[in-house]
């Protein structure tokens, strides 16, 4: 799922991302349905062999296998659920200035956690560049667009994870125009987000 973003006839900023984790959590889950999909084929095996014991009147087979029938069913849900859940998860940010406040909902497949601000707490929209390296020791550039709420200390929320600096200066300024705050700019300065994790 690719960060996207629109504006609603009624003025609503629609922002969907990822879950955190980005190519990282599709691996994990890629892994994770591959071997719950062997699992799973393991269990319609067992479902077939249980479905002729029943056709047989084969009560001792049934309740010798029925144990291992379970354990399938455990098995292929420990590693599928949580498959679905890194493939589909999904964080979305809603900003409504008519009606004053910005949503901030993070969909889980099976649940949905979702947290309203008021316009008026919000101080800045922060781009911020982080650089890192993976294991092949390629350098990896990531982009977080975060809110800034008024108070004391470091409160904030993230809106979006851009994959290029020109996408974040894009939806960072828009998502500032649309709360009618500044958009502090730091994606052309390198490890900018480390700077502001260190500042804390």
């Amino acid at each position: 799922m690719a960060l996207t973003w629109q504006v609603t006839q009624q003025d609503t900023l629609r922002i969907q991302d990822r879950a955190n984790g980005g190519p990282v959590i599709w691996v994990c889950a890629g892994i994770l349905l591959l071997v719950g999909a062997k699992f799973g084929w393991w269990l319609l095996l067992a479902l077939g062999e249980m479905a002729r014991a029943v056709l047989h009147a084969d009560f001792g087979y049934m309740f010798t296998y029925i144990f291992g029938l379970i354990l399938l069913v455990v098995m292929t849900a420990a590693f599928v659920l949580p498959g679905l859940w890194m493939l589909f998860a999904r964080s979305v940010v809603e900003v409504h200035p008519a009606e004053g406040y910005i949503s901030e909902m993070r969909d889980y497949v099976a649940w949905r956690k979702t947290k309203r601000h008021e316009i008026s707490e919000v101080s800045a929209v922060r781009g911020t560049h982080e650089v890192s390296q993976n294991r092949s020791n390629s350098t990896v550039e990531k982009y977080r667009l975060d809110v800034t709420l008024k108070g004391k200390g470091t409160n904030e929320f993230l809106a979006a994870q851009p994959d290029t600096r020109e996408r974040a200066q894009e939806l960072g300024a828009l998502i500032a125009a649309k709360i009618g705050v500044p958009f502090l700019d730091h994606t052309l300065k390198r490890d900018s987000y480390e700077d502001f994790r260190y500042e804390r």
